[in-house]
């Protein structure tokens, strides 16, 4: 079987230079591509695990007729949107990213919470109501499924 990994995710934006501003600014994304893909302008932004590429929509906002309330949280959606649900990013110290990024002025979805066993999340918005998802991972945090792996070969 030929060998998969993650490559890039690639999200629309309504104003893409705002948008990658964003991220470099918040997030310490470095740029590392800009160019015209498709008719539409992108920036391919290095997060330090994979590739970001982000393009310009080119429809008018609402055009799906979705409301987006500006100061509500995002919703998880089964349907289909403006960028993804959600990505995640590694971070070394939970709080300490809420609390720069709270500074940074960016929102905070959710108090953070361990989801599982070694692993503490929280979620904040980006540009175009884009949930990104900030996880600390703690040692050990896969043992479980390790030890169901190990038992079931």
């Amino acid at each position: 079987m030929p060998n998969y990994s993650l490559d890039h995710i690639h999200v629309k934006a309504i104003d893409v230079d705002r948008t990658v501003q964003w991220y470099v600014d918040n997030l310490g994304a470095k740029i590392v591509f800009e160019g015209i893909f498709m008719e539409s302008k992108v920036f391919y932004l290095d997060l330090g695990f994979s590739l970001i590429v982000f393009g310009r929509l080119n429809k008018e906002w609402g055009d799906d007729g979705i409301e987006r309330p500006e100061n509500e949280p995002i919703e998880p959606l089964l349907r289909s949107r403006y960028g993804v649900d959600h990505f995640g990013v590694a971070v070394d110290d939970i709080q300490e990213a809420v609390a720069d990024l709270t500074a940074k002025g960016v929102r905070v979805l959710y108090e953070p919470w361990s989801s599982r066993k070694g692993v503490t999340i929280t979620y904040i918005e980006g540009p175009d109501a884009v949930r990104i998802e900030l996880t600390e991972r703690h040692e050990g945090w896969d043992a479980a499924w390790k030890a169901k792996q190990g038992a079931a070969e």
